[in-house]
């Protein structure tokens, strides 16, 4: 069963509800539960939602004695309210089923569907731009090779990321600060951020940069977009050349959760009111301090912990999430 089969236009009038049933589609009648509307999941799909199978996604609800209510809202998004009559199904439960469709979703507490973001954190590399700073640097020094490999690991969670730092840093000694310098001038700003900015610089929205890479290349990042916020590790210069050695407190995964919640405070937001972006593993504590845990073009251990998804590298469709 595809989603063609409930969503075509000759079958479901778009924008309203309708409720899956003892396996059957019938028109929502207008009758409310008594479930509390924070006990509700709301789940929104984007993409070619034709392609798309949800045979498993409906066994698993039916099984789970849950109610399913649904609308298209256009050939490329559809929106679900999902609650059960007995035990709560988890976020982690639906995104866990949602995954496998392959396709960017948004899972979220029916409450708070319609909180726009005031703060949003983001990861830099591979995230805001499509680079590892580091990685690049250490292809000057001829380390390209094995630094990308500690860099994949870390990222995927499989080694300290503190550690695995110190260690691709001092591979880095020597290396004139002028040569790594010369790569914030050409940073590959990931398609759609500028999108984003605009949607946050009208929407009186913060936006924040916390990486795990270097301050140059974040404080570039910053001026170049007109950020609000720019925290990342410093790198030690001595005799305008690398020591191989972080003069600062290491930007890791706790780190990151530390500052957005100093943000958080120093803005007086609540928790719904903030969204964290990333793609690695040391993004997973900041995002799941955060009202909205995005992953973004992540590695699967990171998708399987978020609260939402974007598949492919375009930022654009972070804007999706926005919508009412």
């Amino acid at each position: 069963m595809i989603f063609s089969n409930y969503f075509s236009s000759n079958t479901l009038l778009v924008d309203t509800w309708f409720e899956l049933v003892d396996g059957g589609i019938s028109k929502f009648d207008g009758s409310e539960s008594e479930v509390k509307q924070e006990d509700i999941l709301n789940v929104r799909l984007y993409g070619n939602l034709e392609k798309v199978s949800i045979d498993a996604l409906v066994e698993f609800l039916t099984s789970n004695k849950s109610i399913l209510k649904f609308r298209s809202l256009s050939a490329e998004h559809c929106e679900f309210q999902v609650f059960s009559m007995s035990d709560l199904i988890s976020r982690q439960d639906m995104v866990s089923h949602l995954i496998p469709l392959e396709i960017n979703f948004v899972v979220m507490p029916e409450s708070q569907r319609t909180i726009e973001p005031k703060l949003m954190v983001f990861d830099m590399d591979s995230t805001l731009i499509q680079m590892e700073c580091i990685d690049e640097i250490a292809r000057m020094c001829g380390f390209y090779d094995k630094v990308s490999a500690i860099t994949e690991r870390a990222m995927r969670g499989e080694l300290d990321f503190a550690e695995s730092l110190k260690e691709r840093v001092a591979l880095l000694a020597g290396l004139e600060e002028s040569q790594f310098l010369s790569l914030t001038k050409s940073l590959p700003v990931t398609e759609g951020v500028v999108d984003v900015v605009s949607w946050a610089k009208k929407n009186e929205c913060k936006i924040a940069v916390v990486s795990g890479g270097f301050m140059p290349f974040v404080s570039e990042l910053k001026s170049q977009l007109g950020l609000d916020y720019a925290h990342a590790n410093e790198l030690e210069v001595i005799d305008k050349k690398l020591t191989g050695q972080v003069s600062s407190k290491i930007v890791d995964g706790e780190e990151k959760r530390s500052y957005m919640l100093k943000l958080r405070e120093a803005l007086n937001l609540r928790k719904e009111q903030v969204w964290a972006i990333g793609d690695g593993a040391n993004d997973l504590s900041m995002m799941s301090a955060a009202g909205l845990g995005v992953a973004f073009h992540a590695k699967p251990s990171v998708v399987k912990k978020a609260s939402a998804s974007i598949r492919l590298p375009k930022m654009q469709d972070l804007l999706f999430f926005l919508e009412g």
